[in-house]
């Protein structure tokens, strides 16, 4: 729902308007790190002038962020093969 800067101002809008605004998710395994993260957007994105390409950007970018936490922890939990 749109505000304005005014304090307690919120736009009184048709809701169905935003009744069939697209949803998205996108997920991503990884086998390093045995892990699948996902995330997922939708609703409505006209809040703030952030439109759904921004929020489905946000989501990928959360996912791909959290993949590479995972495999970099992952990749600390090996066994390194020099000390064997």
């Amino acid at each position: 729902m749109k505000k304005n800067h005014r304090r307690g101002f919120t736009a009184q809008k048709d809701s169905e308007r935003y009744a069939f605004s697209p949803m998205g998710c996108t997920s991503r395994y990884s086998a390093l790190a045995g892990r699948t993260v996902g995330a997922g957007w939708g609703g409505d994105n006209s809040a703030g002038h952030r439109g759904y390409a921004k929020a489905k950007r946000g989501g990928k970018k959360f996912v791909n962020s959290r993949i590479r936490f995972h495999e970099k922890a992952a990749l600390r939990r090996l066994p390194t093969d020099a000390e064997e």
